[in-house]
């Protein structure tokens, strides 16, 4: 799909927003994010398209490393070892928002 993508970052002339709620929806999956250095852009971009509480449930913003902890489960050892801003820190954090 990434081929597919024109410079403008629309895909078949949408941007990513507007087709992730079609294909969710055909697939009768919800999305929930977990988002930190982002702020929560993610989520606000997926929110200010029309229809999309039909498919999002709910956003986290877990700027700090306790925030991580406390909402997500990001256990203390990841943030020690590897950081808020690493790949391992990011799986715990999708790992959190799943359950």
């Amino acid at each position: 799909m990434v081929g597919a993508f024109s410079e403008a970052g629309k895909f078949m002339g949408e941007t990513p927003e507007e087709w992730l709620g079609p294909y969710l929806m055909g697939k009768e999956w919800h999305l929930a994010t977990a988002e930190s250095c982002t702020g929560g852009l993610i989520a606000h971009r997926i929110t200010n398209v029309p229809g999309s509480s039909n498919f999002f449930e709910c956003g986290f913003i877990t700027y700090s490393n306790d925030a991580k902890a406390e909402h997500l489960g990001v256990p203390e050892k990841i943030l020690i070892e590897h950081g808020a801003v690493s790949e391992p820190c990011a799986r715990a954090m999708a790992d959190g928002v799943r359950k």
